[in-house]
């Protein structure tokens, strides 16, 4: 409780200092009337329980009873009482001449102050002024025994809540655009109910952390996402005690928690509504989940009756410890080597979660395909299911046709723990209007019949998941058959040339503006280009890198910086845009990520794309 006191009165000078040199607060100043008052209260809660002499109300009473204990010295005594005297028949003055309860001391009216107080001359009458000043501060600073903390506008005013101008003005010299609005979001942090149940010495080491918060702060490309998320963590998560204690412990996590507030407004949002999965993600044995042995162990830790909650906590638990492992590995793996990771961390956990749904609903005669990224173990987080069903033949999907569409209501489903995946099934035959789960023998006639040249390359991706067996075989065969019959010619590259034009056309790219999926050289022109040496070499391969390195390896890294923007884009917000725009504080975090600033960022994605053209084009050609 004395600490508090002091800490408490040296944030009150702060305060006092942030006045016009030409004002004075006689009150809140260092070696003013509150000091003597702190003073006083020091010695009255130390040692009035055992001697009720020191309960005294007021203060010169007080002050002469603790100097009769022997708490003070007669000569300590004596100056506190002097002063005391001095400061108070000064605001007096002070208050009569402005009719109003003020302690402000205005230099240009010394000369009036000074007569009225009986001095002959102005410089007398600030020497003694400040003589009583000086020697409170030296009792005063003796007594609290320790050095003086420097707190910075933002921490007194939590603490005092006084001088809100101040705090506000210094939110935006950090570079935040709305100091009112981003105190409050700060004040949030400390009027919360959980925060009031910490200890004294938990809030203290919380408010002594706050100028690492102000230089993470400045840092921060996106200062206001960055406040916000600090916000959804502390608020929301309930991380405070999880904080404190990796402070205490001089942990890693406390950098971790900022660099997902300041990287990931995705990974935030899960872990701000879900405490459980933060206790997971920031244990000390927080490695990344691997493979099915991983989500399986994870599983059986997972103390939740429902089988599909426990599947929605695990996908929860597994992109944060994937998330984190990414960015903790981030100067010590290779693009390539770092973003494979987390693809297939990401892409695993997808398969594992089909196999156990197909399991739970007990799926028979049927097998799941993946197409998009899914089927070309390119899984991000926050990434849509690509899904096509295919039955044995039509006497299955009579039996079981309800099985598929149960799976895809699990996948769908939101509960209290979320939601497992978005389902895209535009690229099944006749898109959203077509069969959630044709036969063998529907895909067999649509395949030579009715495919269009853009499905010849999407089906290049498809990889199977799980499910029957037999299918599996004969559905692979009729894949085959479908992809490595197309006449690869000139008229089908200029279909092909033609397809990846039009979608270009669609982002209506700009100076400003760049996509760096569909736009010109972008993510879908390498895309295009291994599916096209895939289809002339008869190759029943998946993955995009795999065929970069069997055809191209030049353009290898100009295809894993666009993906490794693509990954962050998620990570930050998300979202599943592809569009950078050169004005927006997104684009600058993203940059961030990288360790480069925002226009050698945007100069080195322009020229990616333009070298990604150019290989395009000599392909086409």
């Amino acid at each position: 409780i004395v600490d508090e006191i002091f800490s408490m009165k040296k944030m009150i000078e702060e305060s006092a200092k942030t006045r016009s040199k030409n004002e004075i607060d006689i009150k809140k100043c260092e070696g003013g009337i509150r000091e003597i008052e702190f003073t006083v209260q020091v010695f009255q809660l130390l040692h009035g329980g055992q001697n009720p002499a020191l309960r005294e109300r007021e203060t010169i009473k007080a002050l002469k009873n603790v100097v009769k204990a022997g708490l003070l010295t007669q000569e300590d005594g004596e100056k506190l009482e002097e002063a005391y005297i001095f400061l108070r028949n000064l605001e007096h003055i002070i208050q009569l001449k402005n009719c109003i309860q003020t302690q402000i001391f205005k230099l240009e009216n010394a000369d009036e102050y000074a007569q009225k107080m009986g001095f002959k001359t102005t410089s007398q009458f600030l020497e003694t002024f400040n003589t009583h000043r000086k020697n409170v501060k030296s009792i005063f600073d003796r007594i609290a025994g320790k050095e003086e903390k420097k707190y910075t506008p933002l921490q007194t005013y939590i603490v005092t809540k006084q001088n809100e101008e101040e705090a506000v003005e210094y939110l935006q010299n950090l570079g935040l655009k709305d100091g009112k609005w981003a105190l409050n979001v700060i004040l949030e942090i400390f009027n919360n109910p959980e925060y009031f149940l910490l200890s004294e010495k938990e809030k203290n080491s919380l408010l002594d952390y706050i100028p690492n918060l102000e230089k993470h702060i400045k840092e921060s490309p996106d200062r206001e996402s960055f406040l916000i998320n600090v916000n959804k963590l502390f608020v929301e998560g309930n991380i405070y005690r999880l904080f404190l204690s990796a402070l205490e412990n001089k942990s890693s996590l406390v950098d971790f928690i900022l660099e997902i507030a300041k990287t990931s407004d995705y990974i935030t949002n899960i872990i701000s509504k879900d405490t459980e999965v933060i206790d997971f993600a920031f244990s000390s044995s927080g490695r990344p989940l691997i493979d099915e042995k991983d989500f399986l162990k994870e599983l059986s830790i997972i103390k939740l009756e429902d089988k599909l909650d426990a599947l929605r906590k695990l996908k929860k638990i597994a992109e944060v410890l994937g998330v984190l492992d990414y960015f903790a590995n981030i100067k010590f793996y290779s693009p390539v080597a770092r973003l494979k990771k987390l693809n297939n961390i990401i892409t695993n956990l997808s398969d594992f979660i089909l196999k156990t749904l197909y399991t739970i609903n007990e799926g028979k005669d049927f097998a799941i395909y993946g197409l998009g990224k899914l089927g070309s173990r390119e899984m991000n987080v926050g990434s849509d299911l690509d899904l096509i069903f295919v039955f044995k033949d039509e006497n299955a999907k009579l039996h079981y046709s309800k099985i598929p569409q149960k799976i895809v209501q699990d996948l769908t489903k939101y509960t209290k723990e979320g939601q497992l995946y978005q389902i895209d099934l535009r690229l099944r035959p006749f898109g959203k209007a077509g069969e959630l789960s044709p036969s063998l023998e529907f895909y067999r006639n649509y395949f030579s019949k009715d495919a269009r040249i853009w499905e010849v390359l999407a089906w290049t991706k498809a990889r199977f998941i799980t499910g029957d067996e037999t299918v599996k075989e004969e559905f692979e065969r009729l894949i085959k058959e479908f992809l490595f019959s197309v006449k690869i010619d000139k008229s089908f590259n200029e279909e092909v040339l033609d397809m990846r034009l039009k979608l270009e056309a669609l982002t209506r790219e700009t100076e400003d503006v760049l996509d760096i999926k569909l736009g010109k050289g972008g993510i879908t022109d390498i895309e295009f280009m291994v599916q096209m040496f895939y289809l002339k070499n008869k190759q029943r391969k998946t993955g995009i890198i795999e065929g970069i390195l069997d055809f191209d390896p030049d353009v290898l890294d100009d295809y894993v910086f666009l993906r490794e923007i693509e990954t962050r884009l998620r990570l930050v917000k998300g979202s599943s845009t592809s569009k950078l725009s050169k004005e927006d504080r997104m684009t600058a975090r993203i940059a961030d990520t990288f360790g480069i600033d925002l226009k050698t960022f945007w100069n080195k994605v322009k020229n990616t794309k333009e070298r990604i053209r150019l290989h395009f084009l000599r392909q086409f050609k």
